[in-house]
């Protein structure tokens, strides 16, 4: 009998930190996740923006450069935030920590939905390392070629606003999805759209954002 209960109680022991083992692994893993720097997106998907590019591969994200504190006193952190909207009224602004989903040919939906600033600050970073302070105004030049989605069969174009906020300063581009471009200026458009598809990102995968309708689709005009 006594040596039951011996051979019982290193068991339940062994048991106990087997368990706590695997919880501190969980925890571990969990810390690791939360606190993995993460990775820039490596490709532009095409959200706003439907034509090509001849000869260049302009789907790849931008380099991202060194940022020298000389940039960070010109374009400051505080009151870092954006205003970024779709003609048919799609819109994500952080000043009013608010955000509309288009629904195409139903009434659009407005919802509160604030980005933190973790994510803010990811998004701030990588806008100031692609340069994008640089990117000329309202927006870089269009090919003399003109539009390229419909003309391509592609899809729907659209106007769309970009404005962001550093300190003091804003920042206000506007470009049409579907003009085309040339391989002239390609470094300041992917520099665009790729900070633009950071801030859709930020939202567009959000579960208050995913748990809205869908709409009727627009038809192509």
């Amino acid at each position: 009998m006594n040596s039951r209960r011996r051979q019982t109680v290193p068991s339940l022991a062994a048991l106990f930190i087997g368990l706590a083992v695997l919880l501190g692994a969980h925890q571990l893993l969990a810390w690791l996740t939360r606190n993995e720097p993460r990775r820039p997106p490596t490709h532009i998907y095409g959200v706003f923006y439907i034509g090509d590019v001849d000869g260049v591969d302009h789907w790849s994200a931008p380099p991202r450069w060194r940022v020298d504190p000389d940039v960070r006193r010109d374009w400051p952190r505080a009151s870092f935030g954006f205003r970024l909207q779709r003609e048919g009224g799609f819109m994500i602004d952080t000043f009013s920590g608010q955000v509309t989903k288009d629904l195409g040919q139903d009434p659009d939906t407005t919802i509160a939905l604030v980005i933190d600033e973790r994510e803010l600050d990811w998004i701030y970073e990588l806008a100031l390392a692609s340069r994008f302070y640089e990117v000329l105004e309202p927006h870089p030049p269009y090919d003399a070629r003109g539009l390229a989605g419909e003309q391509a069969g592609i899809g729907r174009h659209s106007s769309v606003t970009l404005t962001v906020r550093f300190g003091e300063r804003e920042k206000t581009l506007q470009w049409d999805s579907g003009m085309r471009v040339g391989p002239k200026y390609i470094e300041h458009w992917r520099c665009l759209w790729w900070v633009a598809e950071l801030m859709y990102d930020a939202v567009v995968f959000r579960p208050e954002y995913r748990a809205l309708p869908e709409g009727r689709p627009y038809g192509i005009l």
